[in-house]
């Protein structure tokens, strides 16, 4: 694995996660290597994905880390040196799910239906951030099943309906936006916002504009079922 060297300072711990073979078929030849952020114990989780070489074909981003790799056969996505640099695992497997092509119900095997909304944020930052920026296009139908699969029988909570919001938005969820956005507007003090999840340290750009806030609230309607 490329880049798995011990930095300098205090030791961050590499914990190494079972390896996960992405593609339905037996056509893996490139090993992706993602790194996670540094827990509370100073650990990083390492996971090793398995996916097919032709999978660059649709990301110029993968593309360019093969070409520079040592080893045309493996890439890392963030920095075992680094406390900065790492890669949400979660986000990572739904964007390369979907690069792969994966059909719905490999996507539910591998849990891809039941993701934190850490997670589903960094779905959607990582397309954004990688791929053609036609994110409700690509991942709408991902989202759906993880909104009908995660968020059943949750207890909604203003950390959960300020984290949900701008998924809901993005996809025109009309029916999980009417009601973290009528939950807000009865539980929350002062303006109705949207707020990333707890870790997610993306693209500032990821979020409601307050007349739009408003504006779809009034549009889907305050009494969904």
């Amino acid at each position: 694995m490329p880049g798995l060297v011990t930095r300098k300072g205090p030791a961050v711990s590499l914990v190494f996660d079972q390896d996960i073979i992405l593609s339905e078929d037996a056509t893996t030849d490139l090993a992706i290597t993602v790194i996670g952020a540094v827990e509370e114990d100073d650990s990083k989780h390492v996971t090793e994905i398995h996916v097919s070489a032709e999978l660059c074909n649709k990301s110029a981003y993968l593309q360019a880390l093969v070409n520079e790799s040592d080893d045309r056969t493996e890439i890392t996505l963030g920095d075992a040196n680094s406390k900065g640099e790492f890669h949400n695992k979660e986000g990572t497997l739904v964007w390369l799910a979907h690069l792969q092509g994966l059909t719905q119900q490999r996507m539910q095997e591998l849990g891809l239906w039941d993701i934190s909304l850490l997670g589903v944020w960094y779905a959607i930052y990582y397309w954004d951030l990688y791929q053609d920026k036609e994110i409700k296009e690509h991942l709408r139908e991902w989202f759906d099943n993880w909104y009908d699969t995660s968020m059943a029988g949750v207890d909604m909570s203003i950390y959960i309906a300020r984290a949900l919001a701008y998924p809901c938005y993005l996809f025109d969820h009309a029916a999980g936006y009417a009601k973290v956005t009528k939950y807000l507007a009865y539980n929350h003090i002062g303006h109705v916002k949207e707020r990333p999840p707890k870790g997610f340290r993306g693209s500032r750009h990821l979020h409601i504009g307050e007349r739009e806030f408003v504006g779809k609230y009034i549009t889907v309607g305050p009494n969904p079922q």
